[in-house]
Order: C-alpha cells, then structure tokens, then sequence
C-alpha cells in the first residue's frame, strides 16, 4: 500500500476508533473493539489512482517548499559575497557596538518592564497595544490580545513602540528572534520579554541589522544553546553593549537590503502557495476518504 493510501486508512481506522471506543469523559478501547475493526479496501488499480492524484497533489507542495529553501540559500550568498562573515570579518569592515549604531537619544537601546509592571488586571479591552514575543517571532504585527489604556501609556511612555524600531525576543526557545516594526504598527508599548533598539539609518540599515543579528555564526558565538541553565535568556544589556557588529559603508547596506525585501516579496507569495496546496492536498484527502475522489 502506498504511503497515501496508508494515510488515508489511517484516518479511517482513527475514526472507526473514535466512534466505537467506550467511556463518556476518557475514551476506551479494548482488543475486542480493535479485532473487530473493518477497513474497506478499494481494488488496486483503484488505489493506484488515487495515490497517483495525491502524489501530484503533493509535488506542488514540495516543489514550493523547496523553492523557499532556495532562496534562503541565495541571501545566505549573496551576503557572504558582499560582506563576508560578520564574526571573522574576513573584509575587514569597521566594526561598531550597538550604542554606536543606535539613535542618539535616551531610551534607543531599551529592555522590557519587570513582569509586575503589567499585570493583567490593568489590560483593558481597547487602547495601546503591548507586543508581545509572538510579534518578534512571527514578524506578524497583526496580532493583538492585551491593551492598557491612555493612563498607564504615559506611565511607561519610556517603553514606547514606533514604526522603524527593532525588537527583540528576549528568552526562550527563539531567544533573539527579531523583527522591523512595520508603518501601520498601532501605538503601544513592549512587554517585559522584548527587547527594544531604535537604529540610525544613516548607519545602520534595519533589514542589513536583522540579517546580521540572525546569522548563524553570530548567533553561535553570542547565543549558544547553553546560555543560561534553564530557560535560555538574553544577556545584560551591559553586556550586549559590547556585541561587536560590522558596518559596511550604507550604500552596500542598503543594496543588500533592496535584494533582501525583493527575495522576501517572492517567498511570501511561495508561502501563500504553499497554503494552497496543503488546502488542495487536504480537501483531496477528504474526497478519497469519502469514495468521492
């Protein structure tokens, strides 16, 4: 039987499971229930032609899955081309800390409130938004769940999100995992697991800044897995002060960001298929379970 048709039986047996297992709150089987299980099998060639429909079914999948994989493949390149390893630095670009790169202004490189700062029984239904480590991690800024209302803003007005600034996710399994707080970004503030910096464009690109910090030899050297000796957390801002970081002349910053945008552009379309054809793969699946296919 082939792996779809073992699917596909899989799913069968699973409800017949379902539907005859005993017990009102925890379900039970016994090996009664399980001998007596029926699977209906279709002829062969029957089986064939289905598998042969959800292979191809799949294969589009695939192909977009790998096409992803590509392109992660060509900005790891092209960055090694232009710039080079950013930790051994085998181009010899000036190398800078992150208070030299940052805005200079009071609060350009700033951590998150102590947890007890934002108790949930200060959220409100509607009001500033407090992001979260979903954002960083997701690069998804349509997400909301907590509020605090205009009051307590101006309190923590020193933690402030706006557009253009960076944050960073601060402990956990995606320490370090980082996005670009997008235009349309709604008023708030971080929470306590973010780590905020404001950069100045003129000498650090956002999109060159993100691609650096999520490098795998930077993060090997200054994120390695055995941070901390339990929930891995970001180190003391006194000491990410002292993350050395290379600063190309902007131009080639910028250049390298107008290609990275333009990769990101086509993998968000291959993302977008790929739902697709999960979704066809899925509604296929169904059909064949039901005789329909």
């Amino acid at each position: 039987m082939t792996l779809y048709l073992i699917r596909l039986h899989t799913a069968i047996i699973y409800a017949e499971f379902s539907r005859l297992a005993s017990g009102s709150t925890v379900k039970n089987l016994n090996i009664e229930i399980v001998k007596g299980i029926k699977v209906s099998l279709p002829p062969l060639e029957e089986q064939r032609r289905i598998a042969a429909i959800l292979d191809k079914a799949d294969g589009v999948r695939r192909k977009r899955k790998e096409a992803i994989r590509l392109t992660e493949e060509l900005l790891k390149s092209t960055f090694l081309e232009m710039f080079g390893d950013p930790v051994t630095n085998p181009k010899g670009w000036e190398i800078k800390t992150i208070e030299d790169i940052t805005v200079n202004q009071k609060g350009a490189i700033k951590r998150g409130p102590f947890g007890g700062a934002l108790k949930k029984d200060i959220f409100t239904q509607v009001g500033f938004l407090v992001y979260e480590q979903y954002h960083a991690l997701n690069n998804d800024f349509s997400f909301e769940r907590y509020y605090i209302d205009e009051d307590k803003f101006e309190e923590m007005k020193g933690f402030e999100v706006k557009p253009g600034d960076i944050i960073i996710s601060c402990s956990g399994v995606y320490l370090g995992k980082l996005a670009i707080v997008p235009e349309n970004a709604k008023p708030g503030i971080i929470n306590q697991a973010l780590l905020r910096i404001t950069l100045n464009q003129r000498k650090m690109n956002n999109y060159f800044f993100v691609y650096h910090f999520s490098h795998e030899s930077f993060r090997a050297k200054f994120f390695a897995a055995n941070r901390g000796s339990g929930v891995p957390n970001f180190p003391p801002i006194s000491e990410f002060k002292t993350f050395p970081f290379i600063v190309p002349p902007i131009e080639e910053q910028n250049k390298f960001s107008a290609r990275l945008q333009q990769i990101q552009g086509f993998r968000s379309k291959a993302y977008e298929g790929i739902k697709e054809s999960e979704n066809l793969f899925n509604s296929l699946l169904q059909k064949a379970f039901r005789g329909e296919l």
